[in-house]
């Protein structure tokens, strides 16, 4: 599962990140996602509100500044 980062700003570390991927596509709570760009880890994102549509998690354990177009996956590709 591969899903672009969808906020225009930055976000710091424990700041809440939305998704667009929710239950229907597999997604539920305690999920840990990991933030990336091209091969570089940017930081986990960890779910805490599933609907089915749409998912929330907190950042963390950043390694960089997270932008819009960051991908958010379950794993390195």
């Amino acid at each position: 599962m591969v899903i672009r980062v969808p906020f225009l700003n930055q976000v710091s570390e424990g700041e809440k990140v939305a998704i667009s991927v929710g239950s229907s596509s597999g997604v539920r709570n305690n999920m840990t996602f990991l933030v990336t760009r091209a091969d570089k880890f940017l930081g986990n994102l960890k779910i805490i509100h599933v609907d089915p549509s749409a998912s929330v998690g907190e950042l963390d354990n950043q390694q960089g500044a997270i932008a819009k177009g960051d991908k958010v996956t379950t794993g390195f590709d």
